[in-house]
């Protein structure tokens, strides 16, 4: 508490009404649960430490990060405090899912805590009931979500009024952070990420030296569901059921293919410049396989349509963790069947339902076509940087934009209608994180609206990335 005072930076008095406070309603909420059985902070307690030490490195981690970079520097000055408790509270609830997903907390007549109505420190009192034990299960659904229903328990409506004062963007980047469901350019979930990350892996390892062994990991699920997520959204091969692609699914389940799918899903944790997290297939399958998600023992033999290549594929425990977010129509559904022998999988669908016919004739008809679809002719272009953009960033940006108008490198940058689109993949090939890269570009006013994700066609390849404004380039004489 004391240092979360100091990172804090205000008077005592409102440190207690805004941090101590949400401190207090969470230990009454969480009371002595553990965060995990056996990975993490699986001590009693653990879950109220581990809230409050990502707490702190996110409060921590504001100092130096510009929030609403779009507003002017009164308007910051004003939104700053609101920024940072909302940081502080993303931080301490990320793990908030567990109480509803994976934990239930039992008196010894059986009496189990509702945890969805009240806190467990209230129950306990009003139900007489000096003891308890925890009993784990696992979740069949989404869990991240899960983790609103007990915030309305930890937040109070003056706090939500506070966050909520002149703007419309802290409390809804707060809840998507919370939710797992914030997108690239959120601050909030990206401090969450790295904070998390950091304190897990420091536990982990004291747990090591303390007793010699190497402890399953079990968040990295959030970061590989984001990873998954992302790809899914992005990247043509990761849509459900497409010709080799890398997710099939059918009345079964849903199955990655694997190894193939590996090295999208390493590149995207790579991306994530995170602590502890797996640089190898071998490894990212066994971890997947030990918190649950994937079962390496469970594959199957498929060939592919069109090119009879024989895949190999895991299966996806629970498929609604990875496809919950995605519209019913894309979700697919083709005839995979956990099969030893080998088994062709036709991923077309001969008769599709109207919907998806209808929609795909309207992508098909030129008048829908986005803006930027239409590439125009390349132009010898100096990029201007604005000085606020880190000077990383700031040069590979600069490196990439001088082949405006040379051929070496089609799929990475070129100048469409829209604006100067450059490649997600250019950006990660050069070690350059792209929620990072889109947060910078937004703050500078670099980027288009919408400038991420956009996907178009460059020399018949499609590619996934960002668009810059034109006004970030001028001729060179």
């Amino acid at each position: 508490i004391r240092r979360l005072r100091l990172a804090f930076g205000e008077a005592p008095e409102r440190f207690d009404e805004l941090i101590l406070s949400v401190v207090r309603r969470y230990a009454s909420y969480v009371h002595d649960l553990p965060a995990t059985p056996q990975a993490h902070f699986c001590v009693p307690g653990g879950l109220l430490r581990l809230g409050l030490e990502v707490g702190f490195f996110c409060l921590q981690g504001c100092d130096g990060r510009i929030f609403a970079g779009d507003a002017t520097i009164e308007r910051r000055r004003v939104l700053e405090p609101r920024w940072r408790l909302a940081a502080f509270i993303a931080g301490l609830c990320c793990e908030l899912y567990r109480v509803s997903t994976e934990i239930s907390a039992v008196a010894p007549d059986q009496r189990v805590w509702p945890s969805q109505t009240q806190p467990l420190g209230d129950w306990l009192v009003q139900a007489h009931v000096s003891q308890y034990t925890v009993q784990w299960h696992q979740s069949k659904r989404a869990m991240l979500p899960w983790g609103l229903l007990g915030l309305h328990h930890i937040l109070t409506p003056q706090t939500w009024a506070y966050l909520g004062q002149d703007n419309e963007d802290i409390a809804a980047d707060l809840l998507c952070s919370v939710a797992g469901l914030a997108a690239p350019d959120n601050v909030l979930d990206d401090l969450v990420r790295h904070a998390l990350a950091v304190v897990v892996e420091q536990d982990l390892q004291r747990q090591a030296k303390g007793d010699g062994q190497v402890h399953c990991a079990s968040h990295l699920k959030r970061f590989v569901l984001q990873a998954i997520r992302v790809l899914m959204t992005s990247h043509p091969r990761w849509q459900v059921n497409r010709d080799n692609g890398m997710v099939l699914r059918g009345p079964e389940g849903a199955y990655l293919r694997w190894p193939h799918a590996s090295h999208s899903l390493l590149a995207g944790l790579a991306a994530l410049g995170l602590p502890g997290l797996p640089k190898h297939a071998d490894e990212l399958l066994r971890q997947m396989d030990e918190i649950g998600m994937v079962s390496s023992k469970e594959n199957i033999s498929a060939v592919v349509p069109g090119t009879g290549e024989v895949v190999r594929a895991v299966r996806i425990l629970e498929p609604d963790w990875v496809l919950h977010f995605l519209p019913p129509q894309e979700r697919g559904m083709a005839p995979v069947r956990p099969l030893e022998a080998q088994v062709s999988l036709d991923v077309k669908e001969p008769h599709p339902p109207p919907l998806e016919a209808e929609i795909t004739q309207r992508t098909n008809e030129p008048a829908e076509k986005p803006a930027w679809a239409t590439p125009l002719p390349k132009v010898v272009r100096q990029f201007l940087a604005p000085s606020q953009l880190p000077s990383v960033l700031r040069e590979v940006l600069r490196a990439l934009l001088m082949g405006l108008d040379k051929d070496d490198d089609p799929a990475e940058v070129a100048e469409i209608a829209q604006g100067i689109f450059v490649s997600q993949a250019a950006l990660q090939a050069r070690e350059v994180n792209m929620a990072y890269a889109v947060r910078q570009l937004k703050e500078a006013d670099l980027l288009t609206n919408p400038g991420f994700p956009v996907s178009t066609t460059l020399r018949g390849v499609q590619v996934t990335g960002l668009v810059l404004k034109r006004q970030c380039l001028r001729p060179i004489a």
